[in-house]
This record gives C-alpha cells, structure tokens and sequence, in this order.
C-alpha cells in the first residue's frame, strides 16, 4: 500500500470505471448511471478535491508489480445542526474502495481499509464508517470480518 501520487489518476479513473460498472449491475432500482452515461474523469476530479478539502486520503494497492486498487477517505467532524441529538464525533469515512476483479481474494482490500482505519487512527478519528448497497453481498462479508456493524439502512422507492 502507498499513498496515491498525480501518476496514479488514470488508474483511479479506471477504478472509479470498474467501480461504477459493478454498482449499475446491482442496483436493483437503476438509479446508478451506466458506465456509458457517467463522467469518470470529473468523478475522479471531484474525488480528489473533496479529499483534500476533508483531510482525506487515497491509497494504491500493488500486487505483482501492478496496481489492483484503490481506497479513498475522509475526515468528517459532526456537523453543529447534528449536535442537537448526537454526541460530537470526529470519524473517518471510507468513500470509495475497489480492487480489480482479477485481484481479489488475496486480501487486498481487507489491507487497504486497515491502512485506511490506521490513517483515521493517527488522525485522532472516533470511529470509521463507509456505505454499502445491501445487495453488494461480497462487500459486506468483508465488512462484517472487519468489524463494521449496521447502524443505518437507507430504504428508498422508486415510482
């Protein structure tokens, strides 16, 4: 694992394709834009600003001399409107993760996210976070093995 250099853009870019790619598949209700309809470069444009805006981090995976993946972070502290119901927290919240599907199983992304919760750690983060579609069943796993619990389920339906 490395920290993300300017060299590693047009990989992330395929990363963030791959990514959208797979999350259009298992969207049951298709609100994800097909990977023909989506600007992965502004995406990845977009990334790295917030990332560096929120005191975030990207980090390359490597394996056998090539790159198989990506995970990108930020910190958020609770927001002043939230403080009325919750308890001031600072976490840091994994917003994209994605290793080649070529790559997986050989515990790449369980490396990146604990290379990403020890960035949060230095930082003096409370807790991690991420999201995950429920139907992104492999995901999960790797969650559940890490340690990450439901807290919150966002329910939507579509007319």
């Amino acid at each position: 694992m490395r920290n993300y250099r300017d060299e590693d853009k047009e990989f992330l870019v395929g990363c963030i394709i791959g990514m959208q790619a797979h999350v259009f598949g298992i969207d049951s209700i298709k609100k994800t834009r097909p990977v023909i309809d989506f600007n992965a470069k502004q995406y990845v444009e977009n990334l790295l600003k917030r990332v560096k805006e929120n005191k975030g981090q990207i980090y390359i995976a490597e394996y056998g001399g090539k790159r198989v993946g990506c995970v990108a972070g930020i910190i958020k502290e609770t927001a002043e409107a939230d403080l009325i119901d919750e308890i001031p927290c600072r976490a840091g919240r994994i917003i994209e993760l994605f290793v080649e599907p070529d790559a997986r199983g050989k515990n790449i992304g369980s490396r990146l996210i604990e290379k990403m919760e020890m960035y949060f750690h230095e930082n003096h983060c409370d807790m991690a976070e991420l999201g995950v579609f429920i139907t992104n069943t492999a995901a999960r796993k790797l969650y559940d093995r890490l340690g990450y619990i439901d807290r919150n389920v966002e329910m939507c339906k579509k007319f």
